[in-house]
């Protein structure tokens, strides 16, 4: 099984290499993606690049590095555009988070935190399970950022799976890091303020057809089968995969006796300050990144007694550069044309037929599906909201039912370069990327196979299909 698991991530980096070399023929030969042109060249170098990196062929920050300095030294895209992974809001949050998870491991705190699994010493692992994801899915509905509930969580979860004997590298804790990321992102797409994607789906809706998705109605078609359907799917894939005995509880996992240290009060008061921020960014608008930064800047000033003066370079700055490479992705993607496109490319090998039936249903959730594997989650509804009009005369559906039926297609996510989200839980949950890998693998199956049938049918029971 371990064989299996770290051979389907090069198999299939190896198999989007060989989609690039063919893609890179095709431009030389004069038949390029969408015409030629920079999107010609631009196509395979995106292939390219996410086949090394699922592949890990090449350390993560060459990759990265080599495809900026392509796109860059070639003109393709403007730097702006080719950089603007470094100014988004979710690699800074990663870094801020990766900060604060390490002033909690040396002040202590994250030991003493630990100390909340009191009482759960015997719980059987898929109950304890159970009780990760089912604190991942209620976090969906007070705390909007994705990237920061899935911190948040992975920092109180981890010290607690050590106390409770699930030590860093055995399956017990591999498997209970996996629940709180998955759990705590996969079933927010149906939820509407709950991740970028669906506010990027919501805002470029309401701007460009004045159309307004609502809270209520949303949820309503979104929740009792992709909401509640893949928390239970990712329940059930880790405690099948994953289920273990606890083991001996050791000294580390046990919070110091005594009173809190003042690095431990001081770092509490800032935990406490930004979690307030980040439930209520909805009022006063701030970016949890922000937030999060600023705890950060604090944890690091000398005299503070929460970080040390050399502490900083503990931090996997490789791994910063990896993720905003894959932030940047879509906006790449976009920029050239490329997402338009493929969306086109998938109709030629999909065509709707215009009757509003299951055909066109599963059109409409597969091509946001695919399609986010070349622009990410987030640049999706940025190339399908725009042709709303020209899907909804193709297909039957109206141009609201269109913006809907992203949804699925959406939270069917294939690679985890896909979502920064589940990209920035890598480095703080210490798990292996090809065990993200096939965890997305495994519930796009289960998406195939159970759920979004299951999703169809519900749409007959409400009469929208």
């Amino acid at each position: 099984m371990v064989l299996s698991v770290r051979t389907l991530p090069k198999i299939l980096g190896a198999g989007l290499l060989a989609c690039a070399a063919l893609a890179l023929g095709a431009q030389l030969t004069g038949q390029g993606a969408a015409g030629g042109g920079a999107a010609g060249w631009g196509l395979p170098i995106l292939l390219a690049a996410i086949g090394l990196w699922l592949g890990g062929f090449l350390p993560e920050h060459v990759t990265a590095l080599g495809f900026f300095a392509i796109l860059l030294l070639f003109k393709l895209v403007p730097p702006e555009v080719a950089l603007s992974g470094f100014t988004s809001s979710a690699l800074w949050l990663v870094l801020a988070g990766l900060v604060l998870g390490l002033a909690m491991e040396e002040t202590g705190l994250a030991k003493r935190l630990a100390t909340l699994g009191r009482g759960l010493e015997g719980l059987s692992y898929p109950r304890l399970v159970a009780a990760v994801v089912g604190l991942g899915l209620a976090a969906i509905f007070f705390m909007p950022s994705a990237t920061g509930r899935i911190l948040m969580l992975l920092a109180i979860v981890g010290p607690l799976a050590a106390h409770l004997g699930y030590h860093p590298g055995t399956r017990g804790h591999t498997g209970l890091m996996l629940a709180t990321a998955f759990g705590t992102f996969m079933p927010a797409f149906s939820v509407l303020p709950s991740n970028v994607p669906n506010m990027v789906l919501a805002g470029t809706l309401e701007k460009l057809t004045g159309q307004t998705l609502t809270f209520v109605d949303f949820f309503i078609l979104h929740f009792p089968v992709l909401g509640l359907g893949r928390a239970l799917a990712v329940w059930a894939l880790v405690c099948l995969l994953f289920n273990d005995k606890p083991g001996p509880i050791e000294g580390e996992g046990v919070a110091a006796p005594g009173p809190m240290s003042t690095g431990e009060k001081r770092l509490t008061a800032i935990l406490v300050v930004a979690v307030s921020l980040w439930v209520t960014d909805s009022l006063h608008h701030i970016s949890p990144a922000w937030v999060a930064l600023a705890g950060a800047v604090l944890c690091l000033t000398p005299g503070l007694g929460m970080l040390g003066k050399d502490s900083f370079k503990k931090i996997n700055a490789a791994m910063l550069f990896h993720i905003a490479a894959v932030i940047g992705l879509g906006s790449v993607a976009n920029k050239l044309g490329l997402g338009p496109w493929m969306a086109e490319t998938i109709l030629g090998w999909m065509p709707l037929s215009g009757q509003g039936g299951f055909h066109d249903w599963a059109v409409l959730v597969i091509m946001p599906m695919l399609l986010g594997v070349l622009t990410t989650a987030p640049g999706v509804p940025a190339v399908l909201i725009p042709m709303s009009d020209v899907l909804a005369a193709r297909s039957g559906f109206s141009v609201l039912g269109v913006a809907m039926l992203q949804v699925p297609g959406l939270s069917t996510i294939l690679l985890p370069h896909q979502v920064p989200p589940l990209m920035a839980a890598i480095p703080v949950s210490g798990v292996a990327y090809h065990e993200f890998v096939r965890m997305c693998l495994l519930l796009v199956a289960v998406a195939l196979l159970v759920l979004l049938p299951l999703d169809a049918l519900w749409w007959m029971v409400l009469g929208k299909l």
